[in-house]
């Protein structure tokens, strides 16, 4: 790639948007009117619903009705290729709500019998529920055509996947379409304590064919960024149940492990003891919008390993998604731009208590935990280090949010972790946004951090004569103190067609965030990134976005270390295809060198064209470093990957993927080379019960992985599972593979809720 071929992809795809770029079709839009911010009125209901998706029961009667939905995707503020209509009652118990999505062609229905969660690629019917009307965070809840769940908080920061609450749902597929019904307990939502509630709503249906078409009650228009701010009003709703209640969780489990010395042929299988353990988690509902949470001797095991990275040429500490349902309850107060909460340094507790609470436009979240093996990240200018357990250690984490003007806030953040024997870290945080004349937006974090080391410098071998902040402090654990800060500032712009965010970042060399994910230091970074959409009229493309991100890094002592210029495109095309582009051209200095040939480009397509099979790829080719080379030399990075979604029928899909990388010097010499292959798969019995079989090869350290697993889910936390997990390794020189490690678990959890 050479240096003048820069600007040629920015001017190819700017001159596709030229020509066949527009906004959406107005005379279309002249034909239909939308929702907009629409009241609906909920009478209560004076007869029973039992929830098996029909709708003929007498709860029904009288229940409100919303109709003249609105498409927002692929092209938002037209009217729908299809027609939705959705129900709304309550009782004392429980929020009621139906929706009927009519189609043409029923046959054409996407729908799978699979674990709730995993149904975001069928055709789907919900709702969106912002129960404080703040417009700061909102209950996401979906079901598809055989009302199987899945559930959501959607949060300014994005939605969260890991979020789960409890509730029924019953769908059908029928003549005209399908019909799904729910059943919300009051008890599995958090709102105001009050007589009269003031709720936003917006009903939702998702309809995939050959664009993923979205449609809204409430229209939602692109040109306005504040999404919760633009949902209807549900009035009517009075005089509810405090949500007191009570739920213990407790759960048994028991596991047998066994290894074997891999590096003597004659060795034998070794199996320890059968171990039992046992533990108990509580929440008491102080009321409707207040809670407290307590686990003992929680067993916060994962049953499916996490996806293997492949970190060959990377100098800093990977991040992993928390998945641990302890710490779902306000897991959205504990965003931000800085990573100063990440509770997954939440290793092992023996204790952990949390509450949570919501008056008015003030929030509040507090979360303690003893932690007896505690991990440490220690970040620097160029690389990271992580310490895997520091010892027992006691953490405070206190988080106030005050929101005002729909969806702007400003927070708090208080952190701070203790080593016993000794040894801390804090965190004093201030963050914001701020949003103004409808489509722009500040942001701003600023975080204050104070680190008094460990002693104990057998934990850090290797780096206890490396120093950092111009030679005042090892990175080795030698018990020294310092204070560190870190700023982030943001003036943005959102709306249908241009879109720009400007950026600064610093970090000084001496900030850190114990109980976050922190991997860098000594750093200042700004970046322009600027984005125009287009929307042609009748094409194969559905939008067309071209981009340019220009981006400036210096350390701490004004020595430039990265410069970058990347025009972009990003394509989304029907048949749910989508193709993105990048290219990237920028010298770097990496331990005092400059080199100046550094650039890469990037390139995927996704497709999910069919309901039985969907899929992508990727490809990386970058001049880049060899990190890790001493001296460090240029090279030539080659990294691909392909994954795909094969559903042969309804109750079973199988989820490949393989990952390549290659490194090689400026004469074909190879570096490093290797690969990771894994696939899921899942095979449904009945809505509760499935088999899940992952099996995983890493080429780089030459193990295979098989991880099989039955479940009996009656809801997300009341469910019981039996698997094992089979480590082998091929490390003989025999070429077969030698089981190195096993495992056999079981764990049964029941909620009880009082």
């Amino acid at each position: 790639m050479q240096k003048k071929l820069l600007f040629l992809p920015m001017i190819i795809f700017l001159s596709i948007g030229i020509a066949l770029g527009g906004e959406p079709d107005t005379d279309s839009k002249n034909k239909f009117i939308p929702n907009i911010q629409p009241i609906l009125t909920v009478e209560k209901t004076t007869g029973s619903i039992i929830i098996d998706g029909d709708l003929s029961d007498a709860g029904w009667i009288g229940a409100s009705q919303a109709t003249n939905f609105t498409q927002t995707e692929p092209i938002d503020m037209v009217k729908p290729q299809a027609n939705t209509v959705a129900y709304i009652t309550y009782d004392d118990d429980n929020l009621y709500i139906a929706l009927i999505a009519l189609d043409d062609d029923p046959s054409s229905i996407r729908s799978s019998l699979r674990d709730r969660d995993r149904i975001f690629s069928d055709d789907l019917v919900g709702f969106i529920l912002d129960t404080y009307g703040d417009a700061s965070w909102a209950y996401e809840i979906f079901a598809n055509a055989y009302g199987i769940q899945g559930d959501l908080r959607w949060t300014q920061r994005g939605e969260d996947s890991s979020f789960d609450i409890v509730f029924e749902s019953e769908g059908k597929i029928t003549a005209d379409g399908y019909q799904v019904e729910f059943a919300i307990p009051f008890a599995s939502l958090r709102f105001p304590d009050k007589k009269v509630q003031d709720w936003k709503i917006t009903f939702w249906r998702i309809r995939p064919r050959e664009s993923r078409e979205e449609y809204s009650w409430a229209a939602i228009s692109k040109n306005d960024p504040n999404f919760l701010g633009q949902f209807g009003s549900l009035e009517g709703i009075e005089n509810l149940k405090s949500g007191k209640s009570i739920e213990i969780l407790p759960s048994i489990n028991s596991s047998q492990a066994g290894f074997r010395d891999v590096d003597d042929p004659n060795s034998s299988f070794q199996n320890e003891d059968v171990k039992g353990d046992a533990s108990i988690g509580f929440r008491y509902g102080i009321s409707s919008n207040a809670s407290i949470e307590g686990t003992i001797n929680p067993d916060f095991s994962q049953v499916e390993s996490d996806v293997a990275q492949i970190d060959v040429n990377n100098t800093f500490a990977l991040f992993f998604p928390e998945r641990r349902p302890f710490f779902q309850e306000g897991s959205d107060l504990f965003k931000s731009w800085y990573n100063v909460v990440y509770t997954r340094t939440l290793n092992d507790p023996s204790f952990a208590t949390k509450f949570t609470s919501r008056t008015n436009k003030v929030s509040y979240s507090y979360i303690g935990a003893i932690d007896e093996q505690s991990p440490l990240i220690i970040p620097g200018e160029e690389g990271s280090h992580i310490i895997t357990d520091l010892g027992k250690s006691y953490s405070n984490i206190l988080r106030v949010r005050r929101s005002f003007n729909d969806d702007s806030y400003f927070g708090l953040f208080a952190v701070d972790r203790r080593i016993e024997g000794g040894g801390s870290g804090s965190n004093l945080s201030f963050d914001s946004n701020i949003r103004f004349k409808k489509i722009y937006n500040v942001e701003m974090q600023g975080v204050f951090s104070n680190t008094s080391e460990v002693d104990d410098t057998t934990l850090t071998e290797g780096l206890n004569q490396t120093y950092f902040d111009n030679g005042k402090h090892t990175v080795g654990l030698d018990g020294e103190s310092f204070s560190g800060n870190a700023v982030y500032a943001s003036v943005e712009r959102h709306s249908r067609g241009w879109f720009f965010d400007f950026d600064y970042w610093h970090q000084s060399p001496t900030y850190r965030a114990d109980n976050g994910f922190q991997t860098r230091n000594s750093r200042r970074r700004v970046s322009y990134f600027n984005a125009y959409n287009f929307y042609p009229k009748n094409s194969f493309f559905v939008q067309i976005q071209p981009a340019l991100n220009v981006i400036r890094i210096w350390n701490w002592d004004g020595i430039i270390k990265d410069n970058s210029i990347s025009p972009r495109l990003f394509l989304r095309m029907k048949g749910q295809t989508t193709a993105y582009i990048q290219y990237n051209y920028g010298p770097e200095t990496f331990k005092g060198i400059k080199f100046t040939d550094q650039q890469n480009m990037y390139s995927e397509l996704f497709t999910k064209f069919s309901d039985v099979i969907g899929g992508g790829g990727w490809l990386f080719k970058a001049r880049t470093l060899a990190r890790f080379e001493d001296p460090v030399i240029t090279a030539d990075e080659l990294s691909f990957g392909v994954n795909g979604t094969i559903k042969p029928f309804d109750r079973l899909v199988i989820e490949p993927r393989f990952s390549h990388f290659s490194l090689k010097d400026t004469d074909g010499n190879e570096l490093s080379s290797g690969y990771v292959f894994r696939t899921r798969t899942d095979y449904q019995f009945t809505r509760e019960f499935f088999f899940r079989l992952v099996v995983q090869y890493n080429d780089f350290s030459q193990r295979l992985d098989i991880e099989p697993l039955l479940t009996y889910k009656i809801n997300p936390f009341s469910q019981f599972f039996i698997g094992s997990t089979h480590g082998s390794v091929d490390n003989l020189d025999n070429g077969n593979f030698v089981q190195a490690d096993r495992q056999y678990f079981m764990k049964f959890q029941y909620l009880f809720r009082i």
